[in-house]
């Protein structure tokens, strides 16, 4: 049995610690709270861990309050990049997925932050096959994509989701928002001015304080 190269398990680690952030992301589901940890013991990231365990116990009402509809931060890009088309952005973000095969089976659209990083940890396993069968061109223009796709879009919301997010302190979207933003970096300063500055404030009911959240009716949440 082939041993898998050093470049293919870094590959692998970072498609593991993006699906996690994914998976954070997402509206938590009967599964969620399993998969979650099913996904933190394979990453060695303490801030991942950290927004794992802090997800234990989240409910999809948790989820709602913060980015649902009514909440006090949108979980989409375009919610973000208020001086350009949002259908533009959304039909690039497809167009990305469809040039490599990516069919999200989730609720979410496809400017989603959840599918986003996903679609990261999509193309990180992709280059870590491409690695494996010694095709350095496929995985050269993986790579290429995958930092083209960061750059042009998670990087470009991540910092104001993180500070949207950050008054809501040990929550497990905070710490998993950090995680995003310290893995994908800042905007330049010369590309800021196509970002609208959304004023930072805490979620509606937010408790900055606890660790975790109190929606309430948990128990009996999908």
């Amino acid at each position: 049995m082939k041993t898998l190269s050093k470049r293919s398990r870094a590959w692998l680690e970072d498609a593991t610690a993006w699906r996690l952030i994914g998976t954070l992301f997402e509206r938590p589901h009967d599964d969620w709270e399993a998969n979650v940890a099913a996904l933190a013991r394979e990453v060695d990231a303490n801030d991942l861990r950290s927004a794992a365990r802090a997800a234990a116990g989240a409910c999809a009402g948790d989820y709602l309050a913060v980015l649902g509809p009514g909440g006090g931060a949108s979980p989409r890009e375009v919610a973000y990049r208020t001086r350009e088309d949002p259908g533009r952005i959304v039909a690039d973000v497809a167009a990305f997925y469809r040039a490599f095969g990516f069919e999200p089976q989730v609720e979410d659209p496809p400017d989603h932050v959840a599918v986003e990083a996903s679609f990261v940890g999509f193309l990180s396993m992709k280059a870590a096959y491409a690695r494996e069968l010694d095709e350095h061109e496929a995985e050269a223009t993986v790579r290429a994509a995958l930092q083209k796709f960061v750059a042009e879009h998670l990087r470009r919301f991540a910092e104001p989701l993180a500070a949207r997010l950050a008054p809501l302190g040990a929550s497990y979207l905070a710490i998993a928002a950090q995680a995003l933003l310290a893995r994908v970096g800042h905007v330049p300063k010369a590309e800021r001015a196509m970002l609208h500055t959304i004023p930072i404030v805490a979620a509606p009911g937010a408790n900055t304080e606890a660790d975790s959240f109190d929606c309430g009716t948990c128990s009996d949440e999908a």
